[in-house]
C-alpha cells in the first residue's frame, strides 16, 4: 500500500503541473513528450520483472506513445464528433456561469436519481472544475487530464495485480494502445468512465466498501452496465469459474428475454468485434483510425496466438473463463443495442451491436491484455480456478 501511495503520489504532482506550463494552445507535441518521459522513469523505477526486458519494453513504449501521438496531432481533432462538442459545450457553459450550470446538474441529477443521469452533468461536475483551474481555454485542457486519468488506471490495475502475476512493466502497454491514445486526445468521457471502474474494482478488493459503493454509482451514472464490468473484472482476476458461469449464462438469458435469437446472434458478433475492432477489411475507411486498424491486426493474431499456446498448454480454464468473460460484455451490449433501436422508433435487427464498438469495448480491452499476457506466460503461470487451488 505505501508503494502505490507513493507511485500516486509521484504521477500527480508531477502531471498537475504539466498543464500549466506547456502551453496547449499552441501544441501538444511538449505535453506528450513530458508524459512519455515521466511514464518511462515510473516503469523504470517502480516495476517489477527482469531489468534488461524493462529497458527493451520502455524503448519500445517510447518509440510506439511517441509515433501515435504525433500521428494524432496531424490527424485527430480534439472536438471529433458531436459528443466531444456537447461535453465541451458544458465546459464553455461551467465557465460563463458557474453556479447556474452546477444547479442545474445537481437538479438533473436528483430527479434522475443518479444512476438514471445523463452522464454530461456527471462528467461536468467531476472534470469542469479541474479544468477551468488552468488558463487554457481550448477543448486541448481534456487532453492531459485524460492521460492523468488513464495513467493512474494503469497503476490502480497493476497494484490490484500485485502477486498476482510475476512481473507487471508489460501493463503500461496500455498506455500506447492506439485505442486508448485515441480516446484520451479527444475530449469525451470514456477515460473518466474507465478511471472510476478501475477505481472503484481497487476499493472492492481491499474492501473499503463505502468508497466502493459512492465509485460505483458514479461509474454507472457515467455509463449505465459499468457494474457489469466491474463484477467480470473482479471474478476474473478472483478465478471464480462457477459465478464467471453463472454471469454469462444470465446475460444471455437477459439477451434472449429482451431481444430473441436476434439478440444472441448479435452476441456473437459482438463477442468477435471486441478483440477486432474496427474491422481492417470495411468499407467505411478512416484516416484517424489507422492506428487503431493495425491494432485490430495485432489483437487478431495475438488472439489465434493465445488459443494456440492454451491448447498447447491445455490451460483451458484460462481459455473458458476469458471467454465467458467477453460473452458477458458481449451481451450486455446487445441489450443496449436493442434498448437503443427502440427508443430511436428503429427495428432491432442482425448486425447491431450496441452502436460504437470501438469506442465501448475500452473497459474490458484490459483484460484482453491480461489474457494474453496469462496465455503467453501459461506453461509458468498455470491459470486454476479457485477449487482447483483449493484441492
Amino acid at each position: 500500500m505505501k508503494k502505490f501511495n507513493i507511485e500516486l503520489l509521484f504521477v500527480l504532482a508531477t502531471c498537475l503541473v504539466l498543464p500549466c506550463i506547456m502551453g496547449l494552445e499552441y501544441g501538444r507535441e511538449f505535453f506528450y513528450l513530458s508524459f512519455c518521459i515521466l511514464t518511462s522513469l515510473l516503469v523504470i523505477l517502480t516495476c517489477e520483472g527482469d531489468k534488461y526486458k524493462i529497458m527493451f519494453f520502455t524503448y519500445f513504449f517510447v518509440f510506439l506513445f511517441i509515433t501515435l501521438s504525433f500521428f494524432y496531432i496531424s490527424n485527430l481533432p480534439v472536438l471529433v464528433g458531436p459528443d466531444e462538442e456537447r461535453f465541451y459545450t458544458g465546459l464553455l457553459s461551467y465557465r460563463n456561469n458557474y453556479d447556474f450550470y452546477m444547479a442545474n446538474s445537481i437538479a438533473h441529477i436528483k430527479d434522475s436519481y443518479i444512476v438514471l443521469s445523463s452522464s454530461y452533468p456527471i462528467f461536468g461536475m467531476l472534470l469542469n472544475p479541474i479544468m477551468d483551474m488552468y488558463a487554457i481555454s481550448g477543448p486541448e485542457i481534456a487532453i492531459p487530464i485524460n492521460f492523468i486519468m488513464l495513467l493512474v488506471s494503469v497503476v490502480i490495475f497493476k497494484n490490484i495485480l500485485l502477486g498476482r502475476v510475476k512481473s507487471n512493466y508489460w501493463l503500461f502497454i496500455i498506455l500506447c494502445l492506439p485505442s486508448f491514445t485515441y480516446h484520451s486526445s479527444i475530449f469525451a468521457k470514456d477515460i473518466l468512465s474507465n478511471f472510476i471502474v478501475f477505481l472503484s474494482l481497487y476499493y472492492l478488493f481491499n474492501r473499503s466498501f463505502l468508497l466502493f459503493i459512492i465509485t460505483l454509482i458514479l461509474s454507472i451514472a457515467l455509463r449505465p452496465y459499468s457494474f457489469v464490468v466491474v463484477a467480470i473484472y473482479f471474478i476474473f482476476i478472483r478465478k471464480e469459474m462457477k459465478y464467471m458461469i453463472l454471469c454469462s449464462v444470465f446475460s444471455l438469458l437477459l439477451v434472449f428475454l429482451f431481444s430473441g435469437l436476434t439478440g444472441l446472434v448479435n452476441t456473437v458478433f459482438t463477442t468477435l468485434y471486441l478483440i477486432v475492432s474496427p474491422n481492417p477489411l470495411g468499407s467505411e475507411y478512416r484516416v484517424d483510425y489507422l492506428p487503431l486498424y493495425f491494432e485490430s491486426i495485432a489483437f487478431f493474431l495475438f488472439y489465434i496466438t493465445s488459443v494456440y499456446l492454451n491448447f498447447k498448454s491445455k490451460n483451458f480454464n484460462l481459455l473458458i473463463i476469458f471467454h465467458l468473460a467477453l460473452i458477458s460484455y458481449a451481451s450486455i451490449m446487445a441489450v443496449m443495442a436493442f434498448y437503443g433501436s427502440i427508443s430511436y422508433g428503429f427495428e432491432y435487427q442482425m448486425g447491431q451491436m450496441g452502436g460504437n464498438v470501438v469506442r465501448k469495448k475500452l473497459p474490458i480491452v484490459p483484460l484482453v491484455i491480461l489474457y494474453f499476457y496469462l496465455s503467453i506466460h501459461g506453461k509458468n503461470n498455470k491459470f486454476k480456478t479457485v477449487n482447483q487451488e483449493a484441492t
